[in-house]
């Protein structure tokens, strides 16, 4: 009987507990506690899929330019904007392979990307500094330094160095710009991966890049801005076709080419380009005069070429117009106007 008792009261104490807690009395207040932990802010795209508008650099073939080419790229849900970026930067569009060169070699290269404030922190493995390559033709240049001499050894050692480091410095040109287009961040600090997933700073050197002027720590690589006067302009572009042209590197050439002419003729095919300039002239030497926007979207140069004609005659061509399509951001070249100049002159 007392255990009845017992347990009658302890149901009603329990009942009791419940009405107050169903009205609030019982009630457990959460204190905040901003110092414990600091949570990221939510962002109300994560886990949405989306597109991002970015203007991404490509190197310009083996010049010393880069191409900014605007896409809209796709970001995957709870994918950063600024992964997306680098993805894209691991390969060109389409219509425009064989004549522009990715940012970045393989996406392995990128270990980490953070944004804290306005600083995008960039982590990269060890591999996209790595100068095997570059110390194995200065080892094969060391076994044939006895048969060259002690200028035309050092022209060819500072070349190899020039060459590897040039590009480097364009990788990094074009992944600051890029990031810095499609992002809230305003710097990108670069860091290599220690071996161990850690990201260090390391100096500019390793990039390519000259110590600072002034600072006690002027070789150490601090977060960059946006580079300038790195791409290439209507002259640059001009000049690296009619280079393609005289080193006879038709390949690049008629990537160079737009797909359409003026007078809408279509472009030849690789091959017969090929066989149409090597059945009418080569491209000796040239010099560009000037060039101007016609109009929107359209360009010409003004150059002169020093041809020989496939007969042996070799003529200078003055005022021979070069003119250039925008195709996808990126200025093409009208070989139909072109040739028919070239033929009609020889």
């Amino acid at each position: 009987m007392k255990n009845k008792a017992l347990m009658m009261a302890a149901l009603f104490i329990f009942a009791v507990m419940l009405a107050f807690s169903a009205t609030g009395c019982f009630s457990v207040a959460l204190r905040e506690t901003r110092g414990d932990a600091k949570l990221p802010p939510i962002d109300p795209a994560d886990g949405v899929p989306r597109d991002a508008e970015a203007e991404l650099y490509y190197r310009l073939g083996s010049s010393d330019k880069l191409i900014a080419v605007r896409q809209t790229i796709s970001v995957r849900a709870n994918e950063l904007t600024e992964t997306a970026v680098l993805e894209a930067l691991a390969s060109v569009p389409k219509e425009h392979e064989g004549l522009l060169v990715p940012a970045v070699a393989d996406m392995e290269d990128i270990v980490d990307v953070q944004l804290d404030g306005d600083i995008l922190y960039v982590t990269l493995s060890e591999k996209f500094t790595d100068k095997t390559e570059m110390q194995r033709r200065i080892d094969e240049l060391e076994r044939s330094r006895d048969d060259i001499s002690s200028d035309e050894y050092r022209s060819i050692l500072q070349a190899i160095r020039d060459e590897h480091y040039s590009s480097v410095r364009l990788s990094i040109y074009a992944m600051i710009n890029s990031l810095l287009s499609a992002t809230e961040a305003e710097r990108v600090q670069l860091l290599v991966d220690d071996g161990t997933g850690r990201g260090v700073r390391v100096s500019r050197r390793e990039f390519g890049l000259e110590p600072q002027s002034s600072g006690t720590n002027s070789d150490i690589l601090e977060p960059l801005k946006r580079f300038e006067s790195v791409t290439a302009g209507m002259g640059d572009i001009a000049s690296y076709f009619l280079n393609c042209l005289v080193s006879k590197d038709y390949d690049t050439a008629y990537a160079m080419l737009s797909p359409v002419s003026g007078r809408g003729e279509k472009k030849p095919s690789a091959d017969e380009f090929k066989t149409m300039m090597n059945a009418l002239c080569t491209v000796d030497d040239y010099e560009i005069l000037g060039y101007l926007e016609s109009k929107k979207g359209e360009f010409t140069a003004d150059t002169r070429l020093s041809v020989s004609y496939a007969d042996g005659r070799p003529r200078i061509l003055y005022n021979v117009k070069l003119t250039a399509y925008e195709i996808s951001g990126v200025c093409k070249f009208d070989f139909d106007a072109l040739y028919k100049t070239l033929n009609d002159r020889r």
